[in-house]
């Protein structure tokens, strides 16, 4: 529901994120999703998919053609992430698991030994890299 109402303010405002180039809209989903993922906000791929005007699953291929993994798995991999972040702070398994969108302890166990060995792609580009200026992309 907010989604729709924050796209029906930025279509009246001029602004419109479907006019932006496929990888930079890409880009701004990869963040949504990791914020997302990092404040314990549950988002469903189709969401992201109806603000890009695509449908589930061609947003889903054009993602893993861009990044190499899935939306849901990069989600999964960032929530993981974060629960072994505040684990080694010392935060507790079930206070751990409620700050990433989960309900038990043992959802958090399950994450976690799932996302073990994906760790690698949880490498963030530079805010450049991924929302070039508009002068640097009239100089390329």
């Amino acid at each position: 529901p907010g989604s729709s109402r924050q796209h029906a303010a930025d279509v009246l405002m001029g602004y419109n994120p479907r006019k932006l180039p496929l990888r930079q809209r890409l880009a701004m989903v990869r963040a949504r999703l990791r914020h997302a993922a990092e404040n314990g906000i549950r988002i469903r791929v189709y969401e992201v998919a109806l603000d890009l005007d695509m449908s589930e699953f061609h947003f889903a291929r054009q993602f893993r053609a861009a990044y190499g993994y899935s939306p849901h798995v990069y989600y999964d991999e960032v929530r993981a992430a974060r629960g072994r972040d505040l684990l080694r702070q010392g935060v507790n398994p079930g206070t751990t698991a409620r700050r990433i969108g989960l309900r038990r302890p043992a959802e958090l166990r399950a994450l976690l030994a799932r996302r073990q060995k994906m760790q690698s792609m949880l490498d963030v580009e530079p805010a450049s890299v991924l929302f070039p200026s508009p002068r640097a992309a009239e100089q390329a």
